[in-house]
């Protein structure tokens, strides 16, 4: 019950066995990309050679590991290309089940499509105050995207949108 106990135990060897536990979380790999590619070209994918990986701490920490961050620098790269990069375990995590994984970069011709957005946001405005457009023409703006073809024609329009912040 974790109290001592004065006692001599004879003979002077004793079997005993012992749980031990260790606090482990799994976690996605989410892939960072760092710089930029060479111009013209876009990505179009990133994929890590494992999804999730099991992170080995306190249970207070590992409550705020929502991923592990592996960081890729992409600066003027133009074509496809195998990277292999350390896994740096997170704040608050003691150890990460694989130190090092392989990112698949797949590169395409960077094209971009421009996306009407018709509803601005408008966030940190006082109470007491209101804000409107001067004309309707003000109320709406175009976004320009780029990426790949592929990337662009899956990209969900509704997903984007444009704030004005007041504060």
């Amino acid at each position: 019950s974790g109290e001592t106990v004065d006692v001599e135990i004879l003979p002077k060897t004793v079997d005993a066995t012992l749980k031990l536990v260790s606090s482990s979380k799994e976690v996605p790999v989410k892939i960072i990309p760092e710089g930029s590619l060479a111009l013209g070209f876009a990505i179009e994918s990133l994929t890590a050679s494992v999804k999730t990986v099991t992170v080995y701490g306190s249970e207070d920490n590992l409550a705020n590991v929502s991923y592990v961050p592996v960081y890729v620098d992409i600066n003027g790269i133009s074509s496809n290309k195998d990277f292999n990069v350390n896994v740096i375990k997170p704040a608050g995590g003691r150890e990460v089940s694989l130190k090092t994984l392989t990112v698949k970069l797949t590169t395409g011709t960077e094209v971009q499509k421009e996306i009407e957005i018709g509803d601005i946001q408008i966030i940190n405005l006082d109470s007491k105050l209101k804000a409107q457009a001067g004309s309707e023409s003000d109320s709406k703006i175009t976004a320009i995207v780029k990426g790949t073809e592929n990337n662009l024609k899956s990209l969900d329009e509704t997903k984007i949108t444009a704030v004005v912040d007041l504060e």
